[in-house]
C-alpha cells in the first residue's frame, strides 16, 4: 500500500494557497509592490491562521499523515 497524499488535504492546500495568493496580491497593491513578509502575515489573524494550516497539511502530505484539520 502506497502512501498517496489525502484529496481532502490537496483541495484544501490549493484553496488555501488561492487565498493566500488573493490576499498577497492585494497587500502588494495596497502597499506599492512591496511583498508581505513574515511580519505582515503575523500581523493579520486570518491570513496568519491560513497560512499555518497550509503549512501543516503540506507537511501532512510529505509523511503521509492525514490531517483533517489543523484549526
Amino acid at each position: 500500500m502506497s502512501a498517496q497524499p489525502c484529496t481532502d488535504n490537496s483541495e484544501r492546500i490549493t484553496t488555501l494557497r488561492q487565498e493566500l495568493k488573493a490576499w498577497e496580491k492585494t497587500f502588494a497593491a495596497s502597499h506599492d509592490g512591496r511583498k508581505a513578509g513574515r511580519d505582515d502575515i503575523k500581523a493579520n489573524p486570518e491570513i496568519a491562521e491560513e497560512s499555518m494550516e497550509e503549512e501543516g497539511l503540506e507537511e501532512a502530505d510529505k509523511t503521509g499523515h492525514h490531517a483533517a484539520s489543523l484549526a
